[in-house]
């Protein structure tokens, strides 16, 4: 959350804390994972028969596997239809987080200035870009194959993948590594007073005397029971 646009966050994080299931049955949100969850990989799992060779969607399609433009027509439908989902998912986080309620950020989350979060996507950036070209240079290596755009394309971007998690992790530990930093001052030590500044007079006492002596400061009008005059010091 902490890298996320200051305008942005409280939004973001009414989205992912999503909605209260305090209270709900357990069994159906057990019930409704599963079935996402199978949804979610009984999909995968097929369109991937459709869009890579060899799999029983393509024996079944052979037209899939005809030639256009020096590419199979699966190899089309594979790529095409990732653009067309990476389109509809950003679609669908604007239009959440527009319509997410503007909530307020708990007070462990970290709220790093302009200057930290560069540091931060820098860090994520140079962790994805060497992931990518490690990928990339052991497919090399293991298959011969000339660097194109076509080839090392999805292997560059799983291993662009991992090494933006592995540069997640060491974000998160540098961020806990710093706010758990122990305070350099000994425990019950006062801050030293500001340079000029004058040390705040002891409270007198109450009491009696006390009362007396406060009402001996009382100016000659307030005394007598007129105004003050405006802009005297009293």
């Amino acid at each position: 959350m902490g890298l996320v646009p200051p305008g942005l966050r409280g939004r973001v994080y009414g989205l992912l804390r999503g909605r209260p299931w305090r209270g709900l049955p357990v069994p159906s949100l057990v019930l409704w994972f599963w079935v996402s969850a199978a949804l979610g990989a009984a999909t995968h799992v097929v369109w991937d028969a459709f869009t890579h060779p060899g799999r029983w969607g393509v024996r079944l399609l052979p037209v899939l596997g005809e030639t256009a433009a020096g590419f199979p027509l699966y190899y089309y439908a594979q790529y095409g239809s990732s653009a067309l989902a990476l389109v509809v998912v950003a679609v669908f986080l604007v239009s959440a987080v527009r319509r997410s309620p503007d909530a307020v950020l708990p007070v462990s989350v970290p709220r790093p200035a302009a200057s930290g979060r560069f540091l931060a996507v820098t860090l994520l950036g140079l962790c994805a870009a060497v992931g990518a070209v490690h990928r990339c240079v052991r497919r090399h290596a293991a298959t011969g194959w000339d660097y194109n755009l076509v080839d090392y394309t999805p292997t560059a971007v799983f291993g662009a993948g991992a090494g933006l998690a592995a540069g997640l992790a060491v974000h998160a530990a540098a961020v806990r590594a710093h706010r758990w930093r122990p305070s350099r001052e000994p425990p019950g030590t006062e801050p030293a007073p500001r340079p000029g500044g004058t040390a705040a007079a002891p409270a007198a006492p109450a009491g009696p005397h006390h009362a007396e002596a406060a009402g001996s400061r009382e100016s000659p009008e307030a005394a007598a029971g007129a105004e003050p005059v405006e802009g005297r010091p009293w």
